[in-house]
């Protein structure tokens, strides 16, 4: 039976989608009986400052000096060996995982989610590849894969590696299902952040609790956004104006990857939007730097929300609130065809965002008009929804001889 779980692939919580991640993770496996948990983290200081230490263990990954990234650089360009870098730099965090498991009967939870999606994720492969070496049994855990991706032999390879796959939407598990050799090592589950716990938080003092439109964006769905004839810009500015001019509802801007102190991120492009709106009496942005828990309970009083960032939408679908994603990726794609049956209409890709409107004609076409419709079918598909990673979990768990 399994005692011991490393959350590996955490990059940190500024992102409080990878925060979410973990926190409803450590939820899910004290659900079936598992408290011993160890979060290896890329920016330790910044999850200490969110209290995540609070929820698990966390160790952080060493960190590589100039000469020893030189160094790797060229064994790398000389002799094409990519991983060898991240089993030299963490051999040592690699060895302590090994004593572990020696000792007691220890899995890895790759956490990654997306990380697969966007480069060659090396430090994924050398952690596979030294837990197989030693018999660890590892989790690709909620992961997004696309299918383009999984046409290279290395990455073929690594997820064919793991001892189970849990996707986080079908999109992925149809994906994944084309390439692994072992089809029962494959699992459709939801995001483990459907389980997130709120946390009760002050609201903005312009909010109105049950009658607020939320909003988020990033940066990504952004052409640029220093420009102010920028499509996705002119088309937040005709939602907002919309909803001020004609509704009695209130706006909130709502951040979820973000470092106020840096400027960065969702909050930097929120300020922008705000500062036009500053003055008026119905719209408000979170300024403070508060937890995914935090933000979740925002987005939960929201009436509606739009929302780019996947866990923002996910903490919106989760409270029952009417949502639509700006989607730019397959998970926000696969999560609202898992939840509603279609994307139609509940996720708006960036590419296809072509009149100044479009958001607004999908924010009163599909959520005002719907909006009862839509709570009533998150009370009957959310509950046996979440319970997929709950008997998924359990399954792992005791699947692990």
């Amino acid at each position: 039976m399994i005692k011991k779980v490393y959350l590996c692939g955490h990059t940190g919580s500024m992102n409080r989608g990878c925060e979410a991640i973990v926190r409803s993770t450590a939820t899910i496996l004290n659900k079936v009986g598992i408290s011993d948990i160890t979060l290896l983290s890329f920016d330790e200081q910044y999850d200490r400052f969110l209290n995540l230490q609070t929820t698990v263990k966390i160790v952080s990954y060493p960190n590589r000096s100039f000469i020893e990234k030189v160094f790797t650089i060229i064994k790398r360009k000389l002799f094409k060996d990519w991983i060898w870098g991240f089993k030299f730099f963490y051999k040592k965090l690699f060895d302590e995982i090994k004593n572990d498991a020696e000792k007691d009967n220890t899995m890895l939870f790759n956490i990654g989610g997306d990380t697969y999606c966007y480069s060659a994720p090396y430090l994924s492969y050398a952690l596979n590849e030294m837990a197989e070496k030693n018999g660890i049994p590892t989790v690709f855990w909620g992961c997004s894969l696309d299918e383009r991706i999984l046409s290279d032999k290395t990455m073929k390879n690594d997820v064919n590696r793991y001892s189970y796959i849990a996707a986080r939407e079908k999109e992925t598990f149809e994906n994944i299902k084309n390439v692994i050799k072992i089809k029962e090592k494959l699992l459709k589950v939801c995001d483990p952040a459907f389980h997130l716990e709120k946390k009760k938080t002050p609201l903005p003092e312009k909010f109105i609790a049950g009658n607020t439109l939320g909003i988020n964006v990033s940066h990504l769905i952004f052409s640029n956004i220093e420009d102010e004839n920028d499509i996705i810009y002119k088309n937040i500015r005709c939602l907002i104006d919309y909803v001020l001019s004609q509704t009695d509802m209130a706006v909130c801007l709502i951040p979820h990857v973000y470092n106020s102190e840096k400027n960065s991120q969702d909050i930097k492009v929120l300020r922008k939007i705000f500062k036009d709106y500053k003055t008026h009496d119905r719209i408000s942005i979170i300024e403070k730097e508060l937890s995914c828990s935090e933000l979740k309970y925002i987005i939960s009083k929201c009436r509606f929300f739009i929302g780019a960032r996947t866990h923002a939408t996910i903490a919106a679908y989760s409270s029952e609130v009417p949502a639509i994603a700006l989607g730019y990726s397959i998970k926000s794609i696969g999560i609202a065809e898992d939840i509603f049956g279609t994307s139609d209409g509940y996720v708006l890709s960036k590419n296809n965002i072509t009149a100044e409107d479009d958001i607004k004609n999908a924010f009163t076409e599909i959520l005002i008009k719907n909006e009862n419709r839509i709570r009533e079918h998150y009370k009957k598909i959310l509950p046996e929804y979440k319970q997929s990673i709950i008997d998924a979990t359990k399954k792992i768990i005791g699947g692990i001889k």
